[in-house]
């Protein structure tokens, strides 16, 4: 099947938002599992156009540069609609790097959380 268009995938989040009114969404970008790939701006638009989009989940390589140009797309044209936090996975194993551009925190099945707290405290 032919990927979906971006405008296919905007609509998908916002008609599942309307049909589950209250129920905040995590947008989890992570084409390894789902075949689909977003762009940062579509992301952006995305999280611009449906409020229920409550977190940004990156697991697309690189984060680093995608977290980048999130926040600078959410700084410039398209603001998210209400309070959005952006996670990274991938066992965080660009936490370092992350962090400097501006990640919220990690969701990872990494076994050390101590360590993630630790980094975390000290940025």
């Amino acid at each position: 099947p032919a990927p979906a268009s971006d405008d296919t995938l905007a609509e998908m989040y916002a008609r599942v938002a309307e049909g589950c009114p209250g129920l905040p969404i995590v947008l989890q970008d992570h084409p390894a599992s789902t075949q689909v790939h977003m762009r940062p701006k579509l992301i952006a638009r995305i999280a611009h156009e449906v409020p229920a989009v409550a977190c940004i989940k990156l697991e697309a390589l690189p984060t680093p540069a995608r977290i980048a140009a999130l926040r600078k797309l959410w700084a410039s044209e398209l603001p998210p609609a209400s309070d959005c936090t952006i996670l990274t996975g991938l066992g965080a194993l660009y936490a370092g790097f992350d962090m400097e551009q501006g990640t919220d925190g990690f969701m990872t099945g990494f076994a050390f959380p101590e360590i993630l707290q630790a980094m975390n405290a000290a940025a």
